[in-house]
């Protein structure tokens, strides 16, 4: 139905939006953390640019708010996709990946048995996000559970970025005087994953097996 392939183009958009944002923030993290640190966490809230980003001077308010509102960016649609689209929305993610690796295995299972305690502890995980939905967790459940871990994850890293000031700011001046070798590597490292993860979703998606945009949703 158009209404419902049109909700899928959106979430599947916004997803693929956001994994370009973070590649781009990876590639030009040894860049941006020191002069640029906001620009830094808009682009990709990963636990190391949080870290580098408190040591780097980053002001409490833009480091809670900018924080906070990328790591809630990816987790609404993966949690939607799960909600919308069940089982067939993980084995999608799953083909993204290349397979479904032990690890990713040993989520699912726990998930299964400490759903909430799992996303508390692991908020920024696509994953988790996608399984809270795909298990019909209730939408103020996976809210409240989600800004709590969010929120307990940035404290512990600004106080450790605080703790360590000293020994990061040593580590800064390293990342500045190489950032281009830096941002090379990334560069090359992000291209070779990308390629490696596309190869094998492809080898993955049997010939006979429907695409999420052409599934319809479960409800």
């Amino acid at each position: 139905m158009p209404i419902q392939r049109g909700r899928l183009a959106i979430l599947l958009g916004i997803i693929a939006a956001l994994i370009v944002a973070s590649n781009v923030g990876t590639i030009l993290s040894a860049s941006l953390v020191r002069d640029h640190p906001v620009a830094l966490l808009a682009l990709s809230a990963r636990n190391r640019h949080l870290l580098l980003t408190v040591a780097a001077g980053i002001g409490a308010v833009p480091y809670v708010l900018v924080s906070f509102a990328r790591i809630v960016a990816p987790a609404v649609p993966f949690y939607l996709l799960g909600r919308w689209y069940g089982d067939r929305g993980l084995r999608w993610l799953e083909r993204q990946a290349g397979g479904m690796p032990a690890t990713v295995r040993w989520i699912e299972r726990a998930f299964d048995r400490a759903a909430v305690p799992l996303l508390f502890l692991m908020p920024g995980s696509n994953l988790v996000c996608l399984l809270a939905g795909s298990r019909q967790m209730a939408a103020r459940t996976f809210g409240v559970t989600l800004a709590t871990g969010i929120l307990v994850r940035l404290a512990f890293f600004w106080f450790v970025g605080k703790a360590f000031q000293d020994p990061l700011e040593t580590l800064l001046d390293w990342i500045t005087k190489y950032q281009w070798w830096i941002a090379g590597a990334f560069l090359i490292l992000t291209m070779a994953q990308s390629f490696r993860r596309a190869s094998a979703a492809v080898k993955q998606l049997p010939a006979n097996e429907p695409t999420p945009a052409e599934e319809e949703p479960t409800g």
